[in-house]
């Protein structure tokens, strides 16, 4: 076994241990258990360079000023859905109808071959129900994002998670459930997952649900990540 070899199978190990001793059964979140796994977490260093690489990325989300309050200027506060139809993107109009940035960004999904995809994600916006595929599901995300955020009190346990493979391998190993890599999960796997995610919500002890959501969607992601085969 080489040692990158090594290293990568050490840090599955850690992310098994993560998860059989923070989320095998039913015990409540709080802020010190979210810290303590965060921490955990920066000690590996493959698992580490996950948490950095997602950290940036979640900067678009939520950020913090040099005191480790978060600042004002939070995506999550400010994302509102009007209407889906003004989400649909019609190549017809595209010298006419969108802004440079909204062009620059179209020719982003085309570059990646993602061009088309976004009405995979319309779906999960429009429809009020489960479609057990990533795309539909972070369409639901946005749309119950959107719906809190019409309210001067966002409730978090009402925003559907975001699921990738990666978080669903973590949801199972952690359940004992099976996952078949490669295959899209069943109905019942994303069911068992988003009352499991809502749960968690719900009866978590932090004082900053928010952070809460955050922090799990981020912790579940690196964790799943690291369990790759």
């Amino acid at each position: 076994m080489t040692d990158k070899e090594k290293e990568k199978a050490e840090t599955k190990r850690k992310a098994e241990e993560l998860l059989r001793s923070h989320f095998k059964g039913e015990n409540e979140i709080t802020d010190e258990k979210l810290i303590d796994i965060i921490n955990e977490i920066k000690k590996d260093k493959p698992l580490n360079n996950l948490f950095e690489k997602f950290k940036k990325s979640y900067k678009f989300f939520v950020d913090f000023d040099d005191n480790g309050e978060k600042t004002e200027k939070n995506f999550f506060r400010y994302f509102k859905i009007s209407s889906p139809s003004e989400l649909n993107i019609n190549p017809e109009e595209i010298t006419s109808k969108y802004s440079p940035l909204e062009m620059f960004l179209i020719s982003i999904l085309w570059k990646q071959g993602d061009f088309g995809k976004e009405q995979r994600i319309l779906d999960g916006i429009k429809k009020n129900e489960i479609i057990p595929t990533v795309f539909p599901q972070f369409g639901r995300f946005l749309k119950t994002l959107s719906d809190e955020n019409h309210n001067d009190e966002p409730n978090y346990e009402n925003i559907e998670p975001i699921i990738d493979q990666h978080s669903l391998r973590a949801f199972c190993f952690s359940k004992d459930i099976e996952y078949n890599e490669g295959r899209d999960p069943s109905y019942d796997v994303y069911d068992k997952y988003i009352k499991c995610y809502k749960s968690v919500i719900r009866n978590c002890k932090c004082e900053d649900k928010e952070l809460c959501f955050l922090m799990l969607n981020e912790i579940m992601f690196i964790l799943g990540k690291a369990l790759k085969k």
